[in-house]
């Protein structure tokens, strides 16, 4: 008995000894943990970092949606100022300006302008044939050739959503072969009267016209016309058009009886130059239209547009012609002016 508590004492002791030695080794962890460096304000600031995080991404979530609430509220589009454009490409190789100094009203060039821009979108530009109209960076759309193209504008925004819009665009080329006193010598050698006329042919280039006028002074048939000086090819055009002014066009009936009086243009085919060529002219290849049809003779200050098609016509080099043709009818007289006349395809 007296042996087991001298055990137990040495227990004891160890005991003793050991929690000293565990209260020891505790202090030095204690100090770890919570020194000012320690473990526990090491984890309380990791939590109030994170925490600060989350609040951070929670701001950028809701600036995210702000934005995107700012954006729909734009109502961002692509809306293109014109849908529909016509370019002119002409293919004289002199300057075509009048002797008066008039240019044609036409264009070759256009700058495609968007109703309004955003700053959140980018933007690009495409042609659908780059063969009939090109279209740059900026939107400016240039005539290549004749046909018909479609020029689509795309804004894209950051993360990629698309909006669209498109222009069609419509392509003409024109030879012109007077204007406003320019003869476009290089081209049709000049203008000329025809060999078989009744009446005169009279150059106001300076005052920008040519002068056609006819008479027929009894009840017979009588011709009067003017035509280029050298053949001109045709080839892929399909109309031949002019500006003119004219005191009287189309039919003439008198004493009730019908009589022809034709104030007329086309691409004639040999020289409209005799009485032969111009009797026998449906034959010879003329394709015109009337400018007006009547049963008087129409007065008129305002210029006209004269067109024929020329593109069912199996002769390709010809003279383009204005001619007067009476055919038995009383004492008459035409007078026609010529501003303009081109082809165009």
């Amino acid at each position: 008995m007296k042996k087991s508590i001298e055990d137990k004492g040495i227990t004891l002791v160890a005991l003793v000894i050991t929690v000293i030695i565990l209260i020891i080794l505790a202090g030095i962890g204690i100090s770890m943990v919570l020194g000012d460096n320690g473990l526990i304000n090491k984890a309380k600031n990791g939590a109030e970092s994170y925490k600060n995080a989350a609040n951070e991404e929670q701001n950028m979530l809701k600036e995210i949606d702000t934005n995107v609430e700012n954006l729909l509220g734009k109502n961002l589009n692509v809306k293109l100022e014109n849908k529909n454009i016509e370019l002119v490409k002409i293919n004289n190789t002199d300057e075509v300006i009048g002797e008066n100094g008039n240019k044609p009203d036409t264009i070759s060039k256009y700058n495609l302008k968007i109703n309004k821009t955003f700053s959140e979108l980018s933007y690009t530009w495409s042609s659908s044939d780059n063969n009939v109209a090109t279209v740059d960076s900026t939107g400016e759309i240039t005539a290549i050739s004749s046909g018909t193209a479609t020029i689509t504008c795309i804004g894209t925004t950051m993360d990629g959503k698309e909006f669209t819009d498109k222009c069609d665009v419509k392509v003409i080329e024109r030879l012109y072969l007077y204007y406003y006193g320019n003869e476009f010598t290089s081209v049709t050698g000049g203008w000329k009267r025809g060999n078989y006329n009744t009446g005169s042919f009279t150059k106001h280039n300076s005052e920008g016209y040519i002068n056609l006028y006819f008479e027929a002074p009894n009840d017979n048939k009588y011709y009067n016309s003017m035509e280029t000086t050298n053949t001109i090819d045709i080839t892929g055009y399909s109309k031949l058009k002019s500006y003119v002014k004219t005191d009287q066009a189309g039919i003439y009936i008198s004493n009730e009886n019908m009589y022809w009086n034709w104030l007329d243009f086309g691409c004639c085919s040999p020289k409209f130059d005799s009485y032969s060529t111009a009797n026998n002219i449906d034959n010879q290849n003329v394709i015109s239209s009337w400018i007006k049809k009547s049963v008087e003779p129409v007065a008129t200050n305002s210029m006209l547009l004269a067109e024929c098609d020329i593109s069912s016509t199996s002769t390709k080099s010809v003279y383009p012609t204005w001619y007067f043709r009476r055919w038995y009818s009383d004492r008459f007289t035409m007078n026609l002016d010529m501003y303009e006349m081109f082809l165009e395809k």
